[in-house]
């Protein structure tokens, strides 16, 4: 396994209720590899989270051109460092 030298991204649905269906939306929007799919990532707080790992500017690029971007979405990073992802986006 490929060791991260930088921080991760990742972008999961806001609403767990339609989770599924975000989720494969999302992966095809990112143009996901399925390595890049995770379900039940723990965040800072234990809690599973699906999530789709993007780069920066994929994440830029998704933020700009998907309207209520933070409606739908929430944003998360994880450093070299941290164990687990953290929230960094959680505006509704």
């Amino acid at each position: 396994m490929k060791k991260s030298t930088g921080t991760r991204w990742f972008l999961g649905p806001r609403n767990v209720a339609a989770n599924e269906s975000v989720m494969e939306a999302l992966a095809q929007t990112c143009e996901a590899s399925p390595e890049k799919i995770y379900l039940g990532k723990r965040d800072i707080e234990g809690e599973g989270r699906d999530v789709v790992e993007v780069s920066k500017s994929m994440l830029s690029r998704i933020q700009d051109s998907v309207p209520l971007f933070h409606e739908k979405y929430c944003v998360y990073k994880q450093t070299p460092q941290a164990a687990a992802m953290s929230l960094v986006s959680d505006r509704k």
